[in-house]
C-alpha cells in the first residue's frame, strides 16, 4: 500500500508528496461530514464538519472578514486525510505526526489560496466553539475540562448551545444526516471562496 490512499473521489492521496491536484473539495467536505470530533465519544453524530461551519459561523457573527470565515470553515481541512486525533493522542504521537499534518494542510492551503498561517481569531473561534461542544457533549460529566486556558464566558453563545441542545432532542434544526453536513458545508466552501476569487480578480 505504501504512503498513497483513495479518496471517495478516487484520488490517490500522497502522504508523503501531496500535491494540489490530489485535493479536492468534495473529497474533504464528504470526508469531513463522516468523522465524529472527540473520536466518536459524543451523544449524537457531531462531525467535523459539524465544527467546521459552528467556528465560520461564530466568526462571522462576531463581525470578521470573509477570508477569516473562509480560514476558520478549513482550519481543519486536513483531517479529511490524517483524520481527528484525540489532543492527548496526537501529543503522544509528538513530531512525526505534526509534521504529516502540517504537510497536508500546507497543501490544502496553497489550493485554495488560504494563508497557512491562521490568524489568532480563528484560533480563538475553535477554542470557543469547543467549549461549547464540550458544555452540551459532557454536560454532568463529574471530571474538569482543564485547556490551560483561562475560562470563557459561554453566556453570548447561548443560541449556539441551545441549538445543539435541540438537535440532540431530536429537533430539525440542524443538519445532522451526513449528505446535508456536507451540502451545507460546500454551499458554505462555495459561498465564501467565490466572493474572495471574485475579489482578488
Amino acid at each position: 500500500m505504501g504512503t498513497v490512499i483513495e479518496t471517495a473521489n478516487f484520488c490517490r492521496f500522497d502522504f508523503v508528496d501531496p500535491r494540489p491536484e490530489q485535493i479536492v473539495i468534495d473529497d474533504i467536505a464528504h470526508a469531513l461530514s463522516n468523522i465524529c470530533r472527540f473520536g466518536g465519544h459524543t451523544r449524537i453524530h457531531w462531525s467535523v464538519a459539524h465544527h467546521s461551519l459552528l467556528v465560520s459561523r461564530l466568526l462571522k457573527s462576531s463581525g470578521k472578514s470573509r477570508v477569516v470565515q473562509f480560514a476558520g470553515l478549513m482550519h481543519d481541512s486536513q483531517e479529511a486525510y490524517v483524520g481527528d486525533i484525540p489532543t492527548p493522542l496526537k501529543r503522544m504521537l509528538g513530531a512525526s505526526f505534526s509534521d504529516i499534518e502540517n504537510r497536508v494542510w500546507g497543501v490544502i492551503a496553497s489550493q485554495f489560496g488560504i494563508d497557512p498561517v491562521l490568524p489568532p481569531e480563528v484560533h480563538e473561534a475553535d477554542y470557543i466553539a469547543l467549549l461549547i461542544e464540550r458544555q452540551v457533549f459532557y454536560n454532568g460529566s463529574p471530571h474538569p475540562f482543564d485547556t490551560g486556558r483561562p475560562a470563557i464566558d459561554l453566556r453570548p453563545y447561548l443560541n449556539e448551545i441551545q441549538v445543539i441542545w435541540q438537535v440532540m432532542n431530536q429537533q430539525p434544526l440542524y443538519f445532522l444526516d451526513h449528505g446535508r453536513t456536507k451540502h451545507t458545508f460546500l454551499n458554505t466552501f462555495h459561498e465564501l471562496h467565490d466572493s474572495l476569487r471574485e475579489n482578488r480578480s
